[in-house]
């Protein structure tokens, strides 16, 4: 129905589209579970860019960002690798968090997490060939956030290291040689801190 509302198959000729009904329509498509409805009006009610209705914004409002942060973690949690990315980086860095959350590096580390696990398909089956970041960016990250610790994140520099190494060899892999070295440097450093 939404797809329908955009492409005016509801209104006259040179009539504008009821903007309004198909954001009805896509909130009733979440409601029922589907997932491309759920990562749009996240990404929508978020203020980010979005694919479906990409005309359609909505007002930048504290219940709306509450709102478009909880689609996110719904998405998230149906396995959108896209929307856990985004919900780990709101934990991470507090950029697009809901005002009613705080940043929490643990969580973060968790959607982070869930990310490097995902395939290619969502729950819904669909396949996402553009992955958005790549598993090295992913796993440095999450070294670094456990070799500084905080936001309720206990310090761990020995699974830093750990972490770093995975990102040189998914770095290697990536062909990006020069990021491997600086990786395995920093796994070293990590590692140098656990023993002191």
């Amino acid at each position: 129905m939404v797809r329908y509302h955009e492409g005016g198959r509801f209104c006259k000729k040179d009539e504008e589209w009821d903007r309004e009904s198909a954001v009805f329509h896509l909130e009733h498509a979440a409601d029922l579970g589907e997932l491309e409805a759920i990562v749009g009006l996240g990404l929508m009610y978020s203020q980010l860019p979005h694919h479906i209705l990409a005309d359609v914004s909505l007002k930048e409002t504290e219940e709306n960002k509450t709102k478009g942060f909880d689609y996110l973690l719904k998405a998230a949690g149906a396995g959108d690798r896209q929307s856990m990315i985004l919900v780990a980086r709101a934990f991470d860095t507090g950029q697009n968090l809901s005002p009613d959350r705080s940043q929490d590096w643990p969580e973060a580390l968790r959607w982070y997490s869930s990310a490097l696990e995902t395939t290619d398909c969502d729950e819904a089956g669909e396949y996402d060939g553009v992955q958005g970041e790549p598993r090295h960016v992913l796993l440095a990250r999450e070294a670094e956030m456990l070799l500084a610790g905080g936001f309720r994140l206990e310090k761990d520099p020995q699974r830093a290291g750990d972490l770093y190494t995975q990102a040189a060899e998914a770095a290697m892999e990536a062909l990006r040689g020069r990021l491997a070295s600086q990786y395995y440097q920093r796994a070293e450093e990590a590692w140098a801190q656990a023993e002191e």
